[in-house]
């Protein structure tokens, strides 16, 4: 009886294709001395100090992370600037412009804010300081006041129609 010749592989090292022979010691690599891997190879039972560094002085390529706050500097402008033209002019336009100014960059940037200083706390080196967060509060009700002040604008347009 005549075997199929097939393009699959053979099932295991004990089988071999038409013509072939496997044997145990071809289908397992030589094994490499530690030599073969340079000189920083760990030895036997002995730690390579160059995986654990010389520990001598600071920590090569550690730097130090804060709150990103110019991220606040701007949400506390744009809801400033919101406020002073909301309070300033009547007209509709430049209370729209005042609400989108307070709404979408005071609030986004607030927003924007969080996002980054989360990213940002999952570093180790984080320095964590108490003036962001109150900053963060300060430019969320200054950007909702701002938000109010001009839709109540917007709501005297209105209704003065």
């Amino acid at each position: 009886m005549m075997r199929p010749e097939s393009s699959s592989p053979a099932l295991g090292a004990w089988q071999s294709q038409s013509g072939t022979e496997a044997s145990p010691s071809a289908a397992a690599p030589p094994p490499q001395s530690a030599a073969a891997f340079g000189t920083d190879a760990p030895q036997e039972g002995r730690a390579s100090s160059a995986a654990f560094g010389d520990g001598g002085g600071p920590a090569a390529g550690y730097s130090t992370t804060s709150a990103p706050v110019g991220l606040l500097v701007g949400s506390l402008a744009a809801s400033a600037l919101s406020l002073v033209l909301a309070g300033l002019f009547e007209q509709i336009v430049v209370a729209a412009v005042a609400w989108v100014l307070a709404a979408l960059v005071g609030m986004g940037l607030a927003t924007f804010f969080v996002v980054k200083d989360t990213q940002r706390q999952a570093n180790p080196w984080y320095l964590y300081k108490k003036t962001p967060a109150l900053l963060h509060r300060i430019s969320v009700v200054a950007a909702v006041l701002a938000v109010a002040v001009a839709a109540v604008r917007i709501a005297l347009y209105v209704g003065r129609l």
